[in-house]
């Protein structure tokens, strides 16, 4: 069975709806915010780099080494 991983993160891009939720939940811990601009053509609102002021906990994509018993 396959757990979770969870790793440490100090800095990270988010979308700008992401940035609203997070801005409400870990208003204590931002310790800066960048707004990064969209490029040209692109179809987003462009995005924010978050640094924390203390490492936050996130999901990894790493699945690791699976073990086949």
């Amino acid at each position: 069975m396959l757990q979770d991983t969870y790793v440490p993160v100090k800095t990270e891009r988010v979308s700008a709806q992401e940035y609203l939720i997070i801005s409400v939940q870990q208003k204590n811990n931002i310790a800066k915010a960048k707004f990064i601009a969209p490029s040209i053509g692109d179809r987003t609102f462009g995005s924010f780099e978050i640094e924390y002021q203390s490492p936050v906990l996130k999901k990894s994509d790493f699945t690791g080494f699976l073990n086949y018993a």
